[in-house]
């Protein structure tokens, strides 16, 4: 189960919520003055998603991503395909790609991606946590191997998460959840909380080699 039958009505990470603008500032050259030349991206999504922790939701500010379509790419692999939501959890680095760019790859390519121990589970598709269908949600076009198929799963990056602020959001159970649509269930939150720490937690090869060397 993905979503809880009956929402609480605190927010939490990972509700879905709806009627929030995100912007997201552009600067092609940034410099140190008081004025720069800048853009700022405005969009309405639908939903999007609570990225704030549970217990930092206060002080009438939130971290959102919105809620987007799928890309269409994942359904190259079966064993997503049968479900998309296992993006969300670390599986077998064969599992990650389709048969064929498995086989494609060979041994020193499946090692040169995934380590020597080709059976230790990997997250596959870093950036991205699937949301499971919803009535609530709806349904979308997708063209799948040129067949249109109505698809029902809609997607976060964590490479798209926006700061609001509004004036409703409290501490919990203060809050004004009128636009709470859908909250997690507690696995799949812990899920979410697992791949975004995992996310922002990677140590870059330059960094673990010069930690390895004040260990020594």
């Amino acid at each position: 189960m993905f979503y809880e039958p009956t929402p609480s009505n605190s927010l939490r990470m990972g509700d879905v919520v709806q009627g929030f603008v995100l912007a997201s500032p552009r600067v092609d050259n940034p410099e140190i003055q008081p004025v720069c030349e800048y853009e700022i991206a405005m969009q309405h999504p639908k939903y999007a998603a609570v990225i704030t922790p549970c217990c930092s939701i206060e002080n009438r500010e939130i971290l959102l991503a919105p809620l987007e379509e799928i890309q269409k790419v994942f359904y190259s692999n079966p064993y997503l395909e049968r479900d998309m939501t296992r993006i969300n959890r670390m599986m077998t680095p064969r599992n990650s790609v389709s048969a064929e760019v498995w086989e494609k790859m060979g041994h020193e390519g499946q090692v040169s991606r995934f380590g020597t121990d080709l059976d230790s589970p990997v997250y596959a598709w870093l950036e991205y946590f699937i949301y499971d269908q919803n009535d609530l949600l709806g349904t979308y076009d997708l063209s799948v191997r040129k067949v249109n198929i109505k698809c029902g799963y809609y997607m976060i990056s964590f490479k798209n998460i926006a700061r609001v602020e509004c004036k409703a959001i409290t501490r919990e159970n203060e809050n004004d959840s009128s636009f709470k649509r859908l909250e997690m269930n507690v696995g799949v939150r812990k899920e979410l909380r697992d791949k975004l720490a995992y996310y922002f937690g990677r140590v870059p090869v330059e960094d673990q080699a010069k930690l390895n060397m004040c260990a020594t």
